[in-house]
């Protein structure tokens, strides 16, 4: 998707997605999309990798990013890899949205909001519960040289290794203020 999208504050109720990867009601975001004002209710999305309730990628091209404002999602997302409840993959900005459900991955970051970021996080929550095997997180499953800011995640975040975090599950790089996690985490 290229263009912009304003849901002007109406919902989406019982999405279902089957598919392997860039799943979400958009697959892929360009650098210059924005997607803003829309909740989805009650969704059902399956695939592999890229995985998230309303976006499975949001791009970024060097110049500009992808922008998803004042959205949320509702329901279970599951996948492989980088998924997450509202967005799979964040390389574009995020701001004033959350994510509440069973968020399922049998590889690694799987995350409450987002899978991956490599981007921005700003005033977003997640609820919930979320599962998987590796970098899994309440709200991010691996932060890459992204930042969170002013978000928190009261999902409750098992793994079936030690790569389990409350807000975040790893950190290579970028930066996490302002921000708080309060759910239980289990990890083995």
């Amino acid at each position: 998707f290229t263009g912009a999208f304003d849901g002007n504050g109406h919902t989406i109720s019982n999405l279902t997605i089957t598919g392997k990867g860039y799943l979400g009601l958009f697959g892929q975001l360009s650098a210059t999309a924005s997607v803003s004002n829309i909740g989805l209710e009650d969704v059902e999305i399956s695939g592999s990798y890229e995985v998230g309730g309303l976006v499975g990628d949001n791009d970024y091209d060097g110049r500009s990013w992808g922008s998803i404002a004042n959205s949320y999602s509702t329901g279970p997302v599951r996948g492989d890899y980088e998924v997450g409840g509202l967005v799979g993959w964040n390389l574009g900005q995020l701001v004033h949205c959350y994510s509440t459900g069973a968020i399922i991955g049998s590889g690694w970051d799987v995350g409450g909001l987002v899978g991956t970021n490599q981007a921005s996080i700003a005033k977003c929550h997640s609820s919930g519960l979320v599962s998987g095997d590796f970098s899994v997180g309440g709200l991010v499953g691996g932060n890459e040289d992204g930042s969170v800011a002013a978000s928190y995640s009261i999902a409750v975040v098992s793994g079936t290794t030690s790569g389990v975090g409350g807000l975040v599950c790893f950190i290579w790089g970028g930066s996490i203020t302002e921000s708080f996690s309060s759910g239980s985490v289990n990890g083995y």
